[in-house]
């Protein structure tokens, strides 16, 4: 009798609906990672600069790094710092220096 009640009491009991237990969120391929880094790494080629890029998903997690033969071997902390930099306050570093020069309030 007792199962009985206990069933009947759960089953009568408003059952919690689950919203779906998982974040959906869109990431970009690889492949466009990979080009958007060797479009930014041509860029600055052909201006005369040796760099290295790095491409971060939404959570700052290094997705490419790519380097220029004659960049310094600082490149790969600098640009996952800068990319870094770019996830946490959600502004592209450009306008994060402007935000950030001397003389503006």
């Amino acid at each position: 009798m007792n199962k009985i009640l206990a069933t009947a009491l759960l089953c009568a009991s408003p059952v919690m609906a689950e919203e779906n237990p998982f974040v959906d969120f869109r990431a970009l391929k690889p492949s466009v990672n990979l080009a958007m880094a060797q479009g930014a790494l041509d860029f600055c080629n052909a201006a005369g600069f040796q760099i290295g890029v790095m491409v971060t998903d939404r959570f700052g997690i290094p997705q490419v790094f790519l380097r220029d033969q004659y960049a310094g071997v600082h490149v790969f902390e600098t640009a996952h710092r800068k990319a870094w930099t770019a996830v946490t306050f959600r502004t592209p570093t450009g306008e994060l220096s402007q935000l950030t020069a001397s003389g503006t309030d």
